[in-house]
C-alpha cells in the first residue's frame, strides 16, 4: 500500500494537497487559501525539508491564536508520503 496523496484542511477556507508520485523523489504541497496559492517542491526523503514545510503548512493554515499544533503534526503528515 502506498498513500500517493493527502488532503490537509485548516481554518475555514485554508487548505493543503499534497501529493507524491510513484517513483517520484519528490513531495508536492499545494497551499489553497482565499487570497494566496502556491505549490511548493521538497524531496521526499529530507527530514528537515518537511519539518520546515511542516512550519509552513501550520502558519498558513491555522489562526494565529491556534498555537497548540505543532510543525512536527503537519511533518508527520508528510511523511507518510515519504513512505518512511
Amino acid at each position: 500500500m502506498r498513500i500517493t496523496r493527502i488532503e490537509i484542511e485548516g481554518r475555514d477556507g485554508h487548505y493543503a494537497i499534497a501529493s507524491r508520485k510513484r517513483n517520484s523523489e519528490n513531495i508536492e504541497i499545494e497551499i489553497l487559501l482565499p487570497d494566496y496559492n502556491e505549490t511548493f517542491t521538497i524531496p521526499a526523503a529530507d527530514d528537515e525539508a518537511r519539518l520546515r514545510m511542516g512550519q509552513t503548512l501550520r502558519d498558513k493554515l491555522e489562526a494565529p491564536s491556534n498555537n497548540n499544533l505543532l510543525p512536527y503534526e503537519y511533518a508527520m503528515e508528510l511523511q507518510r508520503l515519504a513512505g518512511l
